[in-house]
């Protein structure tokens, strides 16, 4: 209370939301947790308040490569092998959003190199101008149904993702994955089990990670199990590949 006096904000409201109140600010920041569509959020919208959140916050102000990654199961696996990856070849990543710090307190971290975003369905929402270097959509199936109003819209929201992107990766034996739209040129790239270029293939009767079309890794040596998993390696050695 000291810290909101001393930077002279002008008042803490507590309670339920007030329309009105919300439709005389010049900007809303909303938590991931509160729809855009919350009838008090679309009025202040059509009273053309700009509605935000702390992704697209630091969307403004952030001048470091991003990889952004999203799906309904797998995301913070994929983001902290990412993170990891790039960490052991010397680059200085920091893993945010959804997973490890808040985008928002990772900004001040000056000597970053790179962020590896892990993000919501619910964050995308509220994002419009995240610029990456390479994002991914790992999976999509049935979840916050609650919110959406079907499967359309929640995967739309997924999709968002792909925005602003110079890489698109996405799961080839998942149709709900594939970028609808590429206003932005993005470079497509399949990622599945079966692929050539970045899957499963047999070296000497063994089981390696192919990845950029060449054997990088024997299976058995993942300290993760399951071909789920197998694919988590290959989306993130994909992502790693375009820092």
């Amino acid at each position: 209370l000291e810290q909101i006096a001393a930077d002279k904000v002008d008042g803490i409201y507590l309670g339920e939301f007030d329309a009105n109140r919300l439709a005389q600010m010049d900007m809303i920041i909303i938590s991931p947790g509160l729809a855009t569509t919350h009838p008090a959020i679309r009025f202040a919208k059509g009273q053309g308040v700009e509605v935000l959140g702390d992704i697209e916050l630091f969307a403004r102000f952030n001048q470091k490569p991003v990889i952004a990654i999203t799906g309904s199961n797998g995301k913070s696996t994929v983001t902290t092998l990412v993170t990891e990856m790039l960490r052991q070849s010397g680059i200085k990543a920091v893993a945010a959003g959804n997973i490890g710090l808040p985008v928002l307190d990772a900004l001040r971290q000056q000597d970053t190199e790179i962020f590896v975003l892990e993000l919501s369905s619910f964050q995308l929402d509220s994002t419009s101008s995240l610029q990456s270097r390479a994002s991914c959509l790992l999976n999509v199936s049935a979840d916050h149904l609650d919110r959406y109003t079907d499967m359309a819209a929640y995967t739309a929201s997924k999709q968002r993702v792909y925005q602003h992107t110079e890489l698109a990766v996405y799961n080839q034996a998942d149709p709900l994955t594939y970028p609808a739209d590429n206003p932005d040129n993005a470079v497509p790239l399949a990622i599945s089990l079966d692929n050539t270029d970045y899957g499963i293939t047999e070296v000497a009767g063994q089981l390696w990670l192919n990845v950029a079309g060449e054997p990088l890794l024997p299976v058995n040596q993942l300290a993760i199990t399951g071909s789920h998993n197998q694919f988590n390696a290959l989306a993130a050695a994909a992502l790693a590949l375009s820092a």
